[in-house]
């Protein structure tokens, strides 16, 4: 039997794909606990139009993806902080900073998006990472300068 999948199913497919199944598995397990239903023409077409609705918002966020990768790409912040004569700050700039101050120029990244470092305890340029999802990052640069 054939069957549109309504959720997805551990070892048989994900939401909204095709598969034929054995009669008796689709009529006792599938359909009862609304895992799948029969595939009609109506529900093929629901399906479908499920997928390209799906398919669009994904584009969606991957352009907004992109377009943070693009903004963030080669972005110098400069941020102030008190230091020591040594060149060490009295408290550490860490990611929640570094993020408002991204927020601040209209870039918005998660805490967990910034990769590969421990909170800046230093003065100087130290170089960052933003892990963005879907396989896009983006390097950027902080500009740590004595108050």
């Amino acid at each position: 039997m054939r069957v549109v999948l309504l959720k997805n199913v551990s070892g048989l497919g994900l939401k909204w794909e095709v598969r034929t199944v054995a009669d008796g598995f689709a009529r006792n397990v599938l359909i009862p606990k609304r895992q799948a239903a029969v595939a009609t023409s109506e529900m093929l077409a629901r399906a479908e139009s499920a997928v390209a609705v799906q398919q669009s918002a994904e584009d969606k966020v991957d352009a907004g993806r992109s377009d943070k990768k693009h903004a963030l790409a080669g972005m110098s912040i400069k941020m102030s902080a008190k230091a020591n004569e040594a060149g060490d700050l009295y408290a550490a700039i860490s990611t929640a900073a570094i993020v408002r101050e991204l927020k601040k120029r209209k870039v918005i990244v998660s805490t967990k998006a910034i990769k590969g470092h421990d909170p800046i305890k230093s003065l100087g340029e130290h170089q960052l990472l933003a892990d963005l999802g879907g396989g896009l990052q983006a390097n950027f640069t902080v500009i740590v300068e004595a108050e």
